[in-house]
């Protein structure tokens, strides 16, 4: 549809490159990240914007480099986007919720050093390039991917942070590995919940709640009776403490 943007977002192991992590002070929680903007081009076909938060240390020519490693990651990303769903103008998109507000607060560094390396990178204005070859058994031809990487100042933070509360399509989810367990004491044991999801959650304030009720949780009834697994057969309490990392 002409004049409609479409996009949406990839987890950062997900991408097609490896994006360098953003670093949090261990005193203050601060990230050093900033938005870094990359124009990512199929030849024959329209240009695509990625945005991605990197350290403010990362250069576009490093970005570039990073980008130009031949990964065939990026011709499944590229033919996500026509089916990706629209991005509204800013004036009709809704505010962002606080936990986005939070997750973008604590990535991007402080005000007056991104100020500070903003306007350095505003003067020098480096573009990062490069350029790979990948063969599109789809298609039956090789693909040649151009990418330019503009480190002439931050933008597209209003649209990475909406992407980022708004744009995944999959659910949140949580899967508990039963072979991985700890024996706190002699009447309790600790598993460890991972939660996957592709919009920021707090890791604090969950609790463990069965869908269907306590007499319907599936744990209690297995350590409730003598786990017959890799567990210890023995008799274990109703209330199992979960951590979540």
């Amino acid at each position: 549809m002409s004049g409609v943007t479409h996009g949406y977002g990839i987890q950062r192991q997900s991408l097609p490159f490896a994006a360098p992590a953003v670093v949090h002070d261990s005193k203050t929680g601060q990230g050093n990240g900033r938005i870094a903007r990359m124009t990512v081009t199929r030849q024959g076909q329209a240009p695509v914007t990625v945005l991605c938060v990197v350290p403010t240390s990362t250069t576009a020519g490093d970005l570039a480099k990073r980008a130009s490693v031949n990964n065939r990651a990026w011709l499944s990303t590229l033919k996500a986007l026509p089916r990706a769903r629209a991005i509204p103008d800013a004036g009709q998109r809704q505010p962002l919720s606080n936990e986005a507000r939070a997750f973008a607060g604590s990535m991007l560094a402080s005000p007056s050093s991104a100020t500070t390396n903003a306007a350095t990178r505003t003067m020098n204005c480096v573009l990062g390039r490069g350029e790979i070859g990948i063969y599109d058994d789809a298609d039956g031809n090789w693909a040649i991917i151009d990418f330019e990487v503009d480190d002439c100042g931050d933008d597209g933070g209003d649209v990475i942070w909406w992407i980022i509360d708004n744009g995944y399509d999959q659910d949140p989810y949580i899967y508990i590995d039963a072979d991985k367990y700890e024996i706190t004491g002699p009447d309790s044991i600790t598993f460890t919940a991972h939660i996957v999801s592709n919009v920021h959650l707090s890791p604090l304030q969950w609790r463990w709640a069965p869908a269907s009720g306590i007499l319907w949780d599936p744990w209690t009834h297995e350590c409730g009776g003598g786990y017959r697994g890799r567990l210890p057969s023995r008799r274990f309490p109703r209330r199992t403490h979960w951590e979540l990392q």
